[in-house]
């Protein structure tokens, strides 16, 4: 999980990315963001991009939501 802060910013968007994707396919959109005065919070989902577990399979959606929240809420 990895913040980008924008100064003085009016909101915070979180992005999620897609099935067989990565955050870092985003990074024009999170620039983009921050420079609209946007946080933004990305992060790969379990088993995408550089995190652990087995590749590209989502196995309970809401499962994995709910540690993305988790990860979110540490912050």
């Amino acid at each position: 999980m990895r913040i980008w802060e924008a100064e003085q910013a009016i909101g915070v968007f979180v992005i999620v990315h897609g099935a067989g994707e990565h955050y870092g396919r985003y990074t024009w959109l999170i620039e983009r963001l921050n420079r609209e005065h946007f946080h933004v919070i990305a992060g790969d989902l379990p088993g995408f991009g550089r995190t652990r577990g087995k590749r590209g399979i989502l196995i309970i959606l809401s499962n994995t939501l709910m540690r993305f929240t988790i990860g979110i809420k540490k912050r």
